[in-house]
């Protein structure tokens, strides 16, 4: 079996390698492989920190009929849709605060002029039309995978109130991110400051979520189990290993 994943930064890793992340443990626990077509690589995902949606059904419906299993994260639907070049590199631009962010930083008249277009179509955008744009797509992603496709919510609000009722899982993994750190620093502030440390921390989980998901996604597909989001998430060590 190889899976496809396509996604934002939940579908993505860093200095820790592929073995750490959810979807290879997942792979891993169903018998096969995560890969990616496009690089030619396993254990790599076609997602992207901060994708807008557009950017994942793109890619999704270049690669599906490849892979024998497809989980799709379901991302903010009032992302500007296109990555951006700036400074060489293609990135997406994710709302008012990170373009005045990348105005600030660069040095290139026709980025900034560019990255002040893009802030003026923040500003004027139909949310409404966006959401259904986002469920469109989605639908059209059922349509064609059958059931080959799991969809991932990264925020429960950015999915219509009646695909709620549709969903794997009755959580967004913003929730379990969530109930990760307030397991690891109960009665606090506990996201005031907190940076990953990123040869600790994949997808943004610990070691013990990205196993505990892992998990429960693979009950899902063997036993169509709806996940719950745990009242608990234990670790083996301290807040301060995980974050700074």
């Amino acid at each position: 079996m190889n899976l496809g994943v396509y996604g934002c930064s939940f579908s993505t890793h860093n200095m820790v390698g592929a073995h750490l992340p959810w979807y290879n443990l997942l792979a891993s626990k169903l018998g096969g492989v995560v890969y990616n077509f496009e690089s030619k690589k396993e254990g790599i995902t076609y997602g992207l920190g901060a994708a807008p949606t557009f950017y994942s059904y793109k890619r999704f419906i270049k690669n599906y009929k490849k892979h024998d299993l497809n989980i799709f994260i379901i991302t903010d639907p009032l992302k500007y849709t296109k990555l951006v070049t700036l400074n060489g590199i293609e990135r997406p631009v994710c709302g008012v605060n990170n373009i005045d962010n990348f105005i600030l930083e660069s040095k290139d008249q026709s980025e900034i002029e560019l990255l002040k277009d893009i802030r003026s179509w923040y500003m004027v955008s139909d949310k409404e039309f966006l959401y259904t744009v986002q469920e469109i797509m989605i639908q059209d992603i059922e349509r064609l995978s059958k059931n080959k496709v799991l969809l991932i919510p990264a925020d429960l609000s950015w999915v219509s109130k009646k695909r709620l009722n549709t969903l794997c899982m009755d959580f967004g993994l913003w929730d379990l991110v969530y109930k990760q750190i307030e397991c690891l620093r109960p009665n606090k502030n506990f996201t005031t400051g907190l940076q990953e440390k990123h040869d600790k921390i994949a997808a943004h989980f610990t070691e013990e979520t990205n196993m505990l998901f892992a998990d429960m996604i693979f009950e899902y597909i063997m036993n169509k189990t709806k996940m719950t989001l745990p009242k608990r998430i234990p670790h083996k060590h301290s807040w301060d290993y995980y974050y700074i």
